[in-house]
């Protein structure tokens, strides 16, 4: 092989060199992008989490574990691992905690709920119920005060709370259908909303584009309204949810717009 052969020969094989390892490091930079810290106010006022990885079991350590009913189906999450979600068949697929009295919050009017739904075409019913006026274990049904649903296929989900007013949004089809969903409730500090709950629901880390988003009503009756959290239907009407859940969170306090954009992130990216 002549010299200029030669030296063309090994600027090839430098090339490659330099290319193959370019696209090694870009990879490696791109996997430790992907793994964002937990930011330190995820655990603060967190009442419950439901990592729902083929049970109801609560992640916080703090016992308020569930009961599932049917049961759900253990599916792959939104990161491919399998039994790392539930799937209700919205026929008989629910988790009720009625036995437990530590997972109830403590302040409706000051309280936030998180997790991450599949958008399916198929998908529809009550997603979970969050209030009620009369504990099961206290000798009644309780009236449905403030629950979510999802409709029309999974593309259109709505938060109906106790004076009969909702909020609606639609569900992406991006990231294989998985979506992140946030409602918050805080009592209004200013302006009209004073003295007022005002009810704000997010979708992936942002508020809904909706002129209603977020919406005023009149505050719980704290004294009246109970603690019945139900995942996948109504206590009245049953309606059971169709779809896929995972990582469901429920705060004791109002979470900020930063919060949840900073959750939403995290969560994304945390595999």
């Amino acid at each position: 092989m002549s010299n200029k052969a030669f030296l063309s020969f090994f600027a090839v094989l430098s090339l490659i060199a330099f290319v193959s390892g370019y696209w090694m490091e870009s990879q490696a930079l791109d996997k430790v992008r992907r793994v964002i810290q937990e930011p330190s106010f995820v655990k603060e006022g967190l009442l419950a989490y439901y990592p729902l990885d083929g049970n109801a079991s609560d992640a916080t350590g703090r016992g308020n574990h569930g009961t599932m009913h049917g049961p759900p189906d253990s599916v792959k999450d939104r990161f491919g691992s399998s039994k790392a979600a539930l799937f209700f068949d919205g026929r008989y697929d629910f988790i009720t905690f009625d036995h437990n009295n530590t997972v109830r919050i403590p302040d409706p009017n000051q309280c936030s709920v998180a997790f991450w739904i599949k958008k399916d075409e198929s998908s529809k019913g009550t997603v979970m119920q969050l209030f009620g006026d009369i504990l099961q274990e206290e000798g009644g049904v309780p009236p449905v005060k403030s629950y979510l649903g999802v409709r029309d296929g999974g593309v259109v989900v709505d938060w109906h709370t106790h004076s009969n007013n909702s909020l609606f949004g639609k569900l992406t089809p991006d990231n294989d259908g998985w979506n992140h969903l946030a409602v918050v409730f805080a009592e209004g500090k200013e302006g009209l909303q004073e003295g007022r709950l005002v009810v704000t629901m997010y979708l992936n880390g942002q508020k809904f584009p909706d002129k209603s988003n977020p919406m005023s009503t009149p505050l719980f009756e704290t004294e009246k309204v109970k603690k019945v959290f139900i995942l996948g239907r109504q206590c009245v009407s049953p309606s059971e949810f169709r779809g896929t859940l995972d990582d469901v969170r429920i705060y004791s306090r109002s979470l900020s717009e930063l919060e949840i954009e900073n959750l939403y992130e995290h969560e994304k990216y945390r595999e």
